[in-house]
């Protein structure tokens, strides 16, 4: 019995250690699948200004699995200088001190109450003052046509930026008796 014992004891080592190093390289990848967390959208706003870019945000929270995988699009997005936006995670449920559009104070999760956010994941993308500027992409949809969803809103999202820059700048140059 005491040598059944053992070699059962073997078995489960062996399992254990198979099992562990089956997951390890999983580990790293999943880890990585990470957006920066927001901290100060006053800043950021600043910084897509002079990027001429969106500031795609990803609102989530702790459990949700559709987050999980939302975020496995959006990192290599995030990454990909083509993709001409800046990406960040507000999580819902959440009091992470946050700097909102305007400089004020708040959290995670009363900037995404004043927003009217309640169901994740959701992305909103929004331009230098905080305007949003595409509807907001709530849910998943399509899994396998999440990723063309987001690149379309994020084309659009610019194409807005760049019209409001070709109005604005119209406006600047145009005489003063005409605005």
């Amino acid at each position: 019995m005491n040598e059944s014992f053992t070699t059962a004891a073997w078995r489960i080592v062996v399992f254990m250690t198979v099992c562990i190093l089956a997951w390890a390289p999983a580990a790293p990848a999943a880890a990585q699948l990470v957006l920066p967390g927001a901290t100060d959208l006053a800043a950021s706003g600043r910084a897509i200004a002079e990027e001429d870019a969106p500031l795609v945000v990803l609102y989530s929270q702790e459990g949700c699995s559709w987050c999980d995988l939302a975020r496995t699009h959006l990192v290599p997005m995030s990454r990909d200088a083509e993709v001409g936006a800046r990406f960040a995670q507000i999580d819902i449920d959440r009091n992470t001190p946050l700097l909102d559009f305007a400089g004020r104070r708040t959290t995670h999760r009363g900037f995404a109450r004043d927003e009217g956010v309640r169901f994740t994941p959701m992305l909103v993308i929004y331009g230098p003052s905080g305007e949003r500027l595409t509807e907001p992409v709530v849910g998943m949809g399509a899994v396998d046509f999440y990723g063309d969803q987001v690149i379309k809103a994020i084309d659009e999202a610019r194409a807005r930026l760049a019209a409001n820059r070709m109005q604005s700048a119209a406006l600047q140059t145009a005489p003063a008796s005409r605005r």
